[in-house]
């Protein structure tokens, strides 16, 4: 009677503890599901910050239209007129100076009509003809398979006196841009016009005289060679001048 006594403690007591571990498992489960859906908003909140809280994918990736740079806009240089008759005086003296800077040798050998380079200069006594019977053609680089500017100019100058000029480029000008026998009047209506500059207005034409390597060369020609006056910097400076003076032309 004991024994049995005993043996139902027991097994009571056992049932009691297994049903209590149960209780005690299955109320942490519960407890922890609401950490769980914390930590999933933190990390949506995360994600959400870090795309400045826009959850559609094209407005994430971003509209490139929204984001691109604007076009510089073009000067309208048919009204631009000197403000003053001082403005236009001092306007066409700085004209004169970058007309020095044009039509020197360095320049206008190769801004011709025609295909055919020119030698002029202190150097060659009178005017010529580019020797070799030199042809541009109207690629303005030469023939394919025959005289090509690369087959004598390479990229830097020859160490010879008189030896042939270099630059990474080297090509006559566009036939559009013909500045040789020009007058200063004459060359003044050019320069102003976009049509017969490539396509550029004076302050692109600026960054044209200041930056670009083979208009870089005239002052730097070679051994033998009368640099262009000036320097890059300087006629960079006096463009800038001349329009904010109103681009007054000689009459």
């Amino acid at each position: 009677m004991k024994i049995t006594t005993l043996f139902v403690a027991i097994t009571s007591l056992v049932l009691a503890l297994t049903v209590g571990n149960l209780v005690v498992a299955d109320s942490h489960a519960e407890s922890a599901k609401p950490s769980e859906s914390l930590a999933t908003d933190v990390n949506t909140t995360q994600v959400s910050t870090q795309t400045g809280g826009v959850e559609t994918p094209e407005n994430v990736i971003g509209d490139p239209q929204q984001t691109a740079d604007p076009a510089p806009e073009k000067l309208d240089q048919a009204s631009i007129v000197p403000q003053s008759d001082e403005d236009k005086a001092k306007g066409v003296e700085v004209w004169g100076n970058i007309y020095k800077v044009l039509s020197h040798p360095r320049c206008v050998n190769c801004h011709v009509e025609d295909d055919r380079p020119r030698w002029s200069g202190k150097q060659y006594g009178k005017t010529q003809l580019h020797g070799m019977y030199v042809h541009a053609t109207a690629t303005r680089v030469g023939m394919p398979g025959q005289q090509m500017c690369s087959t004598c100019h390479a990229k830097t100058n020859s160490d010879v006196p008189h030896g042939p000029p270099g630059a990474e480029v080297w090509a006559l000008a566009p036939p559009e841009m013909v500045w040789w026998g020009k007058s200063s009047d004459e060359l003044c209506a050019i320069v102003k016009d976009p049509a017969k500059t490539g396509g550029r207005d004076i302050t692109a034409f600026a960054d044209h005289i200041g930056h670009d390597p083979l208009v870089a060369w005239g002052w730097e020609p070679g051994i033998g060679r009368e640099p262009a006056p000036f320097s890059a910097d300087e006629t960079v400076a006096m463009l800038e001048q001349w329009l904010a003076l109103g681009l007054p032309c000689p009459e």
